[in-house]
């Protein structure tokens, strides 16, 4: 089997060193970077280095080859990078996003023209960062489950056995890839955060980068809680979406009932712990990295999915719009 993986970011770091502990790997660069044919990464506190070989090159032509294509880029690149590969797609072939973005479905459409079948994650597979590019990843425990979305009923029993054995963890699947649109992962969890972090950060000395997650409050809690209450009031009126299938409350993900409780849960999660929030430092001072991912991709590739569907339902949202004018102010007022 030959895979190949589009993207050199945290998941495709942690994507190709897993699945060379199986077999070799090609990863497509957009420049010309060094890469380790080795590929090291530690999990659960020890340091393992890849079986196989994972082969580095910007020729996206090999992509004609590869029985199987993961597309792991931010969500503001994947059309991009869906227009590039799309020349190489061809029968035979299963393309994987990891995770989907939100317009998945829209993007499904377009990858089934080629011939190729389609599958859709709806969250990376674990938590990952970058220790040194091309050469080490830290990741996080094996997720215990994937949820997923494939173009073609066939794919099951396929995707259950390379996601098992790579990546650990059992896989269910969701109603369609319409349901992509609807995550209440960072777009709804960063922007409830941020919202509390950043509320007077002017007048606010922030002689240190706060931790994210660790210092995580009731209040951002609250927020997270309202946000999604309102995106499951969107899905459970959009057509194409099962919602009593795909739906599952931020309470239910996280396996708690309070916000109190929610944000003990945030708080304690080990692949959480060592992240910073989204700052830089600026004259002996922190203030917020507006170039970070959480401000130009969660909010205008997620939240305001979710919003735009709202308004076409016709169903209010006022915490999502709330966090939406917050974290886009804060960018407009840079």
């Amino acid at each position: 089997m030959n895979v190949c993986i589009y993207g050199d970011g945290h998941v495709a770091h942690s994507l190709a060193a897993k699945i060379a502990d199986y077999l070799p790997v090609t990863i497509v660069l957009r420049f010309d970077r060094y890469w380790s044919r080795r590929l090291k990464y530690e999990q659960d506190g020890i340091f393992h280095e890849s079986f196989c070989e994972v082969n580095a090159t910007t020729d996206e032509h090999v992509a004609r080859g590869a029985d199987i294509i993961f597309i792991a880029v931010p969500q503001f690149a994947f059309e991009n990078a869906l227009g590039r590969l799309c020349p190489y797609l061809h029968d035979g072939q299963i393309v994987v996003a990891v995770p989907a973005p939100a317009k998945m479905a829209e993007y499904a459409k377009y990858i089934a023209k080629s011939g190729a079948e389609v599958v859709g994650f709806q969250r990376v597979p674990y938590i990952s960062r970058i220790v040194k590019y091309g050469e080490r990843v830290q990741i996080s425990a094996d997720r215990r489950e994937h949820k997923c979305v494939v173009s073609n009923a066939v794919l099951k029993g396929v995707l259950e056995s390379f996601a098992t054995t790579w990546f650990g963890g059992t896989v269910s699947f969701l109603s369609s890839f319409l349901v992509f649109a609807f995550n209440n992962s960072n777009p709804l969890l960063h922007p409830s955060r941020m919202a509390v972090l950043f509320r007077d950060w002017r007048n606010h000395i922030f002689e240190k980068n706060p931790p994210f997650y660790a210092e995580w409050t009731d209040e951002s809690s609250e927020l997270y809680v309202a946000a999604d209450c309102e995106m499951r009031e969107v899905m459970m009126k959009c057509p194409g979406v099962d919602f009593k299938r795909d739906y599952e409350s931020v309470l239910d993900h996280y396996g708690v009932e309070t916000i109190s409780e929610l944000t003990q849960k945030i708080r304690s999660i080990p692949s959480f712990r060592s992240i910073l929030s989204p700052m830089r430092e600026l004259g002996g001072r922190f203030i917020p990295d507006f170039s970070s991912r959480y401000f130009t991709e969660d909010v205008a590739f997620g939240t305001r999915t979710i919003q735009n569907i709202a308004r076409r339902l016709s169903v209010q949202t006022p915490t999502i719009d709330s966090m939406i004018l917050f974290v886009e102010g804060l960018v407009k007022d840079a």
